[in-house]
């Protein structure tokens, strides 16, 4: 099952269906607290998340479940994610590698 992922001012994030149907809101962050990048996993997760309080938070997709927090040292400028591991690049350049197995 495919999925769209996006977040809101208010700090949530949400999924959807292929065809717009809302499978899941995750409030998550605080809402002045802002979701400044979103990946997905392939092919079906898990969801990784950057905001603005300078952590990295790994969620299960389907469920909502808050898996991992990751605190980083700066905010998220880039953020990449693949099978194996999650790359973020922050604000002063600097480039974390974590294996998704160790998060």
């Amino acid at each position: 099952m495919c999925f769209t992922a996006y977040s809101e001012v208010d700090g949530t994030i949400r999924n959807e269906g292929p065809r717009g149907d809302e499978i899941r809101t995750i409030a998550g962050y605080p809402p002045y607290i802002s979701v400044l990048a979103l990946k997905v996993v392939p092919p079906e997760g898990p969801l990784i998340s950057a905001a603005e309080d300078a952590t990295l938070r790994v969620w299960n997709p389907w469920d909502g479940t808050l898996m991992q927090t990751v605190p980083l040292v700066a905010d998220v400028a880039l953020l990449r994610a693949r099978q194996d591991a999650v790359y973020a690049i922050d604000v002063d350049g600097y480039l974390q590698i974590w294996d998704l197995v160790s998060i």
